[in-house]
């Protein structure tokens, strides 16, 4: 056997690039710079060498024909985001023993590469970690890169494909060209001796050369020159004129997402408006769905909340294929309740502009991360998100119980937040103020903005003795006593034991008709001891007109009499009265 030669180790070798290495190469070119490696026990073609990327690719492809299996692969969570702001979750990371250069001036090391699931025209990709530990210098003009080895520099570089020199695609056409006339059977050479080189072949039967007359590349070739086809003129003559005054409709779009567990259930929706803007809304079904139910109760509700907001025309990106295909009438409907939903959510769509869209689960990140989070127990409200708790099914509609026109404690509050109508008394207007700053109303429905619960489902005196007398006896069989059976109230559906927190939140959830309660008691008392007192006192009230003595007081009283003044002033007349015992004067 022979001896392999002996190379001088070379310390900090020079890299440099000569106008010689690019002689190669057909100038001007925008080729992109690909290169060969090995890599494990497989040479592996087509490179490319991206200075724009922060991580190793490993195409899943070129994965599989590698023969590697999916165990050897480790989990990852870090997506890769494209121009468009797209991301991409890799399947996970393999490492990989990768050597590049040629014996002895080549480098081999271990690589982590992130294996993806994507079509690309390339095997892998090495990222920019990987370029500075081997520390390449690379020359896209020159189409190849260089690095520092123990043994002196290696370059690494492809041929290029000279085919797009003078070879000009059309869509079904293509077309070998050349500057000068004198050129033009070189040219064809090269491109043939370009093609033979890899095995690419031509149906003779459609290859035209030396064109004097006739149709060439959809144009007329005669003895007058290159004429425009009348065929294709005709078709452009016939057709239709383009109508005007469309209005410019702006576009918003939907991701809608739901998710049920044996706990609870939850849906989200992110709406993009026409101007950049986003909002995001989850809400906790608080009743018992299933997972395709709970993604209809999503697409109802981003609808509606859509066409609250004024728009006109929506693209709409669900994940479900179910929905969207019943949606877009690619799949029959047959169970009844499904078809209430999609009559519900046709209903919606009535004065819309609707583009229904099924989309990857990993392309619904946001609306599925907060359907999770409005589907646990307890629920996360998260920050700048519109939190709702929802009590029946959109289509239930017989269960809804709306703000009834008959008058209970929610009247005045509704009549301040539908119309701003408040008492003519000014104390009572003051305090109705205060009190209605924890009040909302959605969808005629009033609700208490609450500590436990995002808000609280507000309930008139008839639907309350229902609904407690289901926890208590009915359907919930809660015989306990009135505080406890309260907590029950709140979080009805929920058997689960309370932490410290939820309830300090279950208190302060209560704290409004705790106040109320110790007020009503406080005044019976004052009631009790002020019968008592009176009992031998005989009573008379002031009316309107009346003439009466004022007692002097500390803040009315004349400080040069000191002592010997008068307790009384007046007479004043009686002008109005505010309350019992207080007169206006």
């Amino acid at each position: 056997m022979g001896s392999v030669p002996k190379r001088t180790w070379v310390d900090n070798p020079i890299v440099k690039f000569l106008e010689e290495d690019a002689r190669r190469l057909h100038h001007p070119h925008d080729d992109a710079l690909v290169v060969s490696i090995r890599a494990r026990d497989y040479n592996m073609h087509r490179v490319l060498v991206d200075n724009g990327s922060s991580a190793n690719i490993l195409y899943y492809p070129t994965f599989q024909q590698m023969g590697i299996g999916r165990e050897r692969l480790v989990p990852t969570n870090t997506p890769f985001v494209g121009f468009g702001g797209t991301r991409v979750y890799p399947l996970g990371a393999v490492i990989l023993p990768v050597t590049v250069g040629d014996y002895p001036q080549q480098i081999t090391k271990d690589l982590t590469f992130l294996v993806v699931d994507c079509s690309s025209a390339y095997n892998a990709i090495p990222g920019r970690p990987t370029l500075n530990l081997w520390k390449v210098v690379t020359s896209t003009y020159h189409l190849m890169v260089k690095f520092p080895t123990k043994y002196g520099v290696e370059e690494l570089g492809e041929n290029q494909v000279t085919i797009g020199r003078n070879v000009q695609v059309y869509v079904d056409d293509m077309l070998v060209k050349s500057v000068r006339e004198s050129d033009h059977l070189s040219d064809l050479r090269e491109t043939f001796d370009t093609l033979r080189s890899y095995n690419v072949k031509l149906n003779s039967s459609k290859c035209v050369f030396g064109v004097t007359a006739g149709k060439f590349l959809g144009f007329m070739v005669s003895q007058r020159g290159i004429e425009v086809n009348p065929e294709k003129v005709k078709v452009i003559m016939e057709l239709a004129p383009l109508k005007t005054g469309i209005e410019e409709v702006p576009i918003w779009s939907i991701h809608t997402d739901g998710s049920s567990n044996r706990h609870a259930c939850g849906v989200d929706v992110v709406l993009h408006t026409s101007e950049g803007g986003k909002i995001e809304c989850m809400i906790r079904l608080d009743f018992a769905t299933t997972n395709n139910k709970a993604e209809y109760e999503a697409l109802i509700a981003g609808l509606d909340l859509t066409i609250a907001a004024g728009a006109k025309s929506v693209v709409v990106y669900s994940d479900s294929q179910i929905v969207t295909s019943q949606v877009n009438g690619n799949y029959e409907c047959k169970n009844e309740r499904m078809k209430k939903y999609l009559e519900e959510a046709k209903g919606q769509t009535a004065n819309l502009q609707i583009k229904l869209v099924q989309i990857p689960r990993k392309e619904n990140q946001d609306a599925d991360r907060l359907a999770k989070a409005a589907s646990i127990e307890p629920m996360i409200v998260l920050d700048r998100v519109l939190s709702f708790v929802q009590l029946s099914s959109l289509i239930d509609t017989t269960n809804i119980l709306g703000v009834s026109d008959e008058r209970c404690w929610m009247t005045p509050i509704v009549a301040y937040l539908k119309n701003g109508e408040l008492p003519d008394d000014k104390e009572a207007a003051r305090k109705l103020k205060v009190k209605t700053a924890r009040f909302i109303l959605i969808k005629e429905i009033l609700y208490k903005r609450g500590f436990s619960w995002p808000y609280l489902r507000c309930l008139a005196s008839e639907e309350a003795d229902y609904i407690m007398r289901e926890v208590h006896e009915g359907i919930c069989e809660n015989h306990s006593g009135s505080r406890s059976l309260v907590h029950k109230l709140l979080r009805v559906g929920n058997h689960d034991e309370s932490t410290n927190d939820e309830a300090m939140r279950l208190q302060l959830d209560l704290v409004d008709e705790v106040r109320t309660t110790t007020e009503q008691r406080l005044a019976l008392y004052q009631n009790l001891m002020a019968k008592h007192c009176n009992c031998k006192v005989r009573h008379k009230d002031f009316q309107v007109g009346d003439l009466v003595l004022r007692r002097v007081t500390g803040a009315t009283r004349d400080a040069s009499q000191e002592k010997l003044g008068p307790n009384w002033d007046g007479p004043y007349r009686i002008t109005s009265w505010n309350r019992k015992g207080t007169y206006y004067l």
